[in-house]
């Protein structure tokens, strides 16, 4: 088997989300391998602004019965950014294999980078400082009481800087990167099918992204236009919607603008499986008909009802991952705050 190394994620003004990755062990730990021997026969994916459910079904394919570690990663994401809206699990993450629930393990690790990205990780560095696995994840969300109560252990191993005075303020440099993955160990029959479903809620996008047309900070018609043509291949019959729709406050729902909500999909580690996805459909939900769907995904994608978006690939090896922006959505979107996570 062929170890490949740990996905290289970036901090986008969105969350990316991930195909389940074939797991390998490392000297690092568990990292995104690859499989000659179980195919993902079928994936349905289905995503809305508040929702995304997969369903898979795979097939191990040798004589002999398999049992390795399921990998799904999560976006990294930087302890010490201001106002943290993703806080490092995802509170109503549920995994369903052959119909029965199945627990799993949340794995964390963290790092600094340099100026050329180079990582170095500090995981156990943050261990031997007093930090359970759960402190490590929890402190973005808990940055404030970190930096009262662990100042100076911080600034002693070399996290912190000498002069840094905490004055209840977020204008602090990042101290670490925390990468976090579910994991848990599948067995997978010889020449048999394995059903695996996950559900859970989408994290929010963040920046101009997910503002259609904020005129208190000079946002204009022309260049949200341009933004969502060039990037999420917004056609010119939805960019008219979006510019109809933002030109009414009213339909602002008391925010500064039209709410949207990007949402990014890592589709890529389905290759990590034999012969990529052989069977492909992918869903996009609107809730309503004045919601707007764009994505770059594929030209194929067609509207098959007023507020459904669907493809479907035959023998799909990704190439690119994916990228929707949900336009008008409603101004009760379920994730107005973080909120602490289960941590199992």
């Amino acid at each position: 088997m062929k170890l490949l190394s740990f996905l290289s994620l970036f901090i986008l003004p969105c969350l990316v989300f991930a195909n389940d990755g074939f797991g390998a062990l490392d000297a690092g730990g568990i990292i995104i391998g690859k499989t000659d021997d179980i195919a993902m026969q079928k994936e349905v994916l289905d995503i809305s602004y508040d929702k995304i459910k997969v369903d898979y079904e795979f097939v191990n394919e040798s004589d002999k019965d398999i049992t390795e570690t399921i990998v799904f990663p999560l976006p990294p994401y930087y302890v010490g950014d201001p106002n943290p809206a993703y806080i490092g699990t995802i509170p109503d993450f549920k995994v369903v294999v052959n119909g029965q629930p199945v627990k799993f393990k949340t794995k964390v690790r963290a790092v600094t980078d340099d100026e050329n990205r180079t990582e170095t990780d500090i995981t156990q560095k943050l261990r031997g400082m007093g930090f359970s696995d759960y402190d490590i994840v929890m402190a973005a969300y808990n940055i404030k009481k970190i930096l009262q109560d662990k100042a100076d252990i911080l600034k002693k191993n070399g996290l912190l800087d000498q002069d840094f005075v905490y004055t209840g303020g977020w204008d602090i440099e990042s101290l670490w990167k925390n990468y976090v993955t579910y994991e848990w160990k599948q067995t997978f029959k010889a020449h048999q099918k394995l059903k695996v479903s996950h559900t859970y809620t989408p994290l929010p996008s963040s920046g101009m992204s997910a503002c259609y047309i904020n005129t208190l900070l000079g946002g204009d018609l022309q260049s949200s236009r341009e933004g969502l043509a060039k990037y999420l291949c917004a056609d010119a019959k939805t960019l008219d919607k979006l510019d109809n729709l933002a030109k009414n406050d009213r339909n602002w729902q008391g925010y500064p603008c039209l709410r949207g909500a990007d949402i990014s999909y890592i589709l890529r580690t389905a290759n990590t499986w034999k012969d990529g996805i052989r069977d492909f459909h992918l869903i996009l939900r609107s809730k309503t008909p004045d919601e707007t769907v764009s994505s770059c995904f594929s030209k194929s994608i067609k509207q098959t009802s007023p507020t459904t978006y669907e493809v479907k690939l035959k023998n799909f090896k990704p190439k690119k991952d994916l990228s929707v922006y949900f336009g008008n959505i409603d101004k009760n979107a379920p994730f107005t705050e973080a909120k602490p996570p289960v941590f199992q």
